[in-house]
């Protein structure tokens, strides 16, 4: 038996003496936590699965999606398994810590308390490899903190010691010429804490006066080099900035207002750098180089209306180059206009699309990228914008939304393919192995004129379903098996309008898997045989049976109406019994 609750049982037969020792790992000899899969000898997680002659064991597969040792998950362009360097890490220090006389399980719970991430692990773990010891003083923060924890639960085991004042600590966070000291000797060391010649208090040295004394930072604040009064309000402080008027404090500065040279906007001036002023958000982005006019700018990730790489100021240049005004010429570059997010056509604010002739919200996009006219400039039918309208290739724009299966510039729908193309594909698949009538379907429905409305209907309308059905295993339909459909159950528990199977029959006539039928004359006689299914006493009367189905007979088609010519229609009463039942009522109908 192998694994962690093996190793564990085996430890503590082990400490209460039952076993000689805890089962070793068959390739290092160690006492570890072993792994078996099928026939391979038990190894730890340091030596990995073995074969029967002690040969590593490779990963077969080729992808790439397990790790060398095969226990694992990994990436197939990961150089190395993150979780196995982990096991050797934890099973390393494992073993420091048993060599001062710890036990397994304490070892285990020292670790997860200590050593929280993968990281720490790994940063004693080199400790350890290059030779070091828990017992160092010298030895990193994280040690010195697994230390601390080992002090607490074993008596032979100490505290670091602080190289200066030699007390014992949690962890010595300083480095010294003698070794690693505490925080106190730290500010005790020269240079670093001094009397202050304002306060006289042990403070940190922020700046030296010509004489060489030491000042704090509360006392440098004050100092009479930087405290003057104000030439606006009158007030003694610190000094700002100095004019030629004279100097300006704290109390009346104000950040000056000035055109960033990263995003040409008039901000405030966060810092300046040798190609201008940059405002706080272009200040904490890294300028990059603008493809179209080659200056260091900032480089907009978003919004940049199809002309990625480009400035703000090159992208308001080309969009007022193409925009047209009531007298003709172009537009002033606007680099503040371009960044509002409102829809140029309905005014709203939500689910904003940059394209080069405006932004557009959700609804206005899709009627925009469906736009297809022909380009002023190239003469061709592209989808345009602007008016009059150019394409994207004319305005140096790259949009997208070209679709992968037939190249249409047009709204993409899934897959990076259009509306058309996923609504002929999904056609194919539910019509498609249906036989003659089924293709017959899927081509009709691949040819629709609005292919957004038809994939909806293909997903979610009652007559698709009907459809579907009807066709499968390639059945040829005829009008009775569509009349044999019972019409469906409404909650009240009547019978809902056969609207869609009359929908079903409408398309199946119109691509000629149907002959023509008489409309009125079809419903007529399911009609009529509903009513007479619903006599109260049909099963008993064979007169109303055989009147009905003489009055049913009696209704002949023609090009007028329904009836004999001349005739006024009429009504039979049951014969046979008392009962009184009306079983048919016809009435002449001309056209």
């Amino acid at each position: 038996m192998t694994g962690e609750v093996a190793y564990r049982l085996a430890a503590a037969l082990h400490e209460a003496g039952i076993l000689d020792r805890i089962p070793p790992c068959t390739h290092c000899g160690r006492p570890r936590m072993v792994n078996s899969r099928g026939s391979a000898p038990p190894t730890c997680g340091a030596c990995g699965p073995r074969n029967a002659d002690g040969s590593k064991a490779r990963n077969v597969d080729s992808a790439g999606s397990t790790c060398p040792a095969g226990l694992h998950r990994m990436p197939a362009s990961a150089l190395r398994c993150d979780a196995c360097a982990d096991e050797e890490d934890m099973a390393l220090i494992q073993d420091a810590i048993l060599q001062v006389g710890a036990t397994a399980g304490l070892a285990r719970t020292i670790i997860a308390d200590v050593l929280l991430s993968r990281m720490s692990r790994r940063r004693v773990a080199e400790w350890l490899r290059d030779g070091g010891s828990l017992d160092q003083n010298d030895a990193p923060p994280l040690v010195q903190r697994l230390r601390y924890a080992l002090a607490a639960e074993l008596p032979n085991v100490s505290r670091v010691r602080c190289a200066g004042c030699g007390s014992e600590r949690r962890v010595l966070p300083h480095q010294s010429g003698n070794g690693r000291i505490c925080e106190n000797c730290y500010r005790r060391t020269p240079g670093r804490i001094e009397t202050c010649r304002s306060c006289r208090k042990e403070r940190n040295v922020v700046w030296r006066d010509d004489d060489g004394w030491a000042w704090c930072a509360p006392c440098r604040r004050r100092h009479p080099d930087t405290v003057e009064q104000c030439v606006r309000c009158g007030r003694v402080g610190q000094v700002s900035e100095r004019t030629a008027a004279g100097p300006i404090g704290l109390c009346c500065y104000q950040t000056p207002v000035e055109q960033c040279c990263g995003c040409l906007r008039r901000r405030p001036v966060a810092a300046r750098t040798d190609n201008g002023p940059l405002c706080k958000s272009c200040a904490r982005r890294p300028l990059e180089r603008c493809t179209s006019c080659g200056q260091e700018r900032l480089i907009p990730r978003l919004r940049t209306r199809g002309r990625s790489g480009w400035c703000f100021d090159c992208i308001a240049r080309a969009t007022a180059a193409f925009t047209a005004v009531d007298e003709g010429s172009a537009q002033d570059p606007d680099v503040d206009g371009i960044r509002l997010a409102v829809c140029v056509t309905c005014g709203r604010r939500n689910r904003i699309t940059f394209l080069p002739d405006g932004p557009r919200c959700s609804t206005c996009r899709d009627r925009a990228m469906r736009r297809r006219e022909k380009c002023t400039h190239c003469g061709e039918i592209r989808r345009v914008f602007f008016t009059p309208g150019i394409c994207g290739e004319c305005l140096g724009a790259d949009i997208g939304g070209t679709c992968a299966g037939c190249g249409l510039e047009d709204r993409l729908h899934s897959g990076r393919r259009c509306e058309r193309c996923v609504l002929a594909e999904r056609a194919a698949e539910a019509f498609g192995e249906r036989g003659d009538a089924g293709r017959a379907v899927a081509a009709r429905l691949a040819a629709s004129p609005n292919p957004r409305s038809s994939l909806v209907w293909l997903e979610n309308s009652p007559t698709a379903q009907i459809l579907i059905g009807l066709l499968r295993n390639g059945h040829k339909p005829a009008h009775e098996d569509l009349d044999a459909i019972p019409s469906p159950e409404r909650a009240d528990g009547k019978a809902d309008r056969r609207q869609p199977i009359e929908n079903a029959r409408m398309i199946l006539v119109s691509i000629g898997v149907l002959a023509p039928r008489h409309d009125l004359a079809g419903r007529y006689e399911a009609w009529a045989l509903q009513v007479l299914a619903k006599v109260a006493q049909a099963a008993d009367c064979s007169a109303t049976r055989r009147v009905g189905m003489s009055a049913s007979r009696w209704v002949g088609m023609s090009g007028d109406g329904i009836g004999p010519a001349g005739d006024a229609g009429g009504a039979w009463w049951c014969p046979g019994c008392r009962c009184g039942g009306l079983v048919v009522v016809v009435s002449r109908w001309r056209g």
